[in-house]
C-alpha cells in the first residue's frame, strides 16, 4: 500500500495524474519512488504534518484553526484571507 494518495483525470485529451503525501516520511517515499522511476506523476503536493504553521487558507472560525494561530486585528495592515 501506498502512504500518498493519487488520483488520474482526463481533461480533453489531456490526461492528468497527481499525487499528494502528507508528513516527511510519506513524502521521503514518494520522492524515492520518482527519483527510482516505480511512480510518475504530472503533479505532486506534500503537505507538512500536523498542519501547517499559519493556516490562511482555513476558513474563518474554522475547528481546524487552532486557537494559537495568529490572526490579524481590525488594525493591521494584513491582508485577510478569510
Amino acid at each position: 500500500m501506498k502512504p500518498w494518495r493519487e488520483a488520474a483525470f482526463t481533461i480533453g485529451e489531456t490526461r492528468l495524474r497527481l499525487a499528494v503525501a502528507s508528513g516527511w516520511p510519506s513524502a521521503r517515499q514518494l520522492m524515492d519512488a520518482l527519483r527510482t522511476g516505480q511512480a510518475d506523476y504530472d503533479f505532486v503536493e506534500v503537505m507538512a504534518g500536523g498542519g501547517p504553521a499559519h493556516p490562511r487558507g482555513q476558513p474563518y472560525g474554522s475547528p481546524h484553526v487552532p486557537s494559537s494561530s495568529w490572526s490579524p486585528d481590525q488594525t493591521s495592515a494584513a491582508v485577510r484571507f478569510w
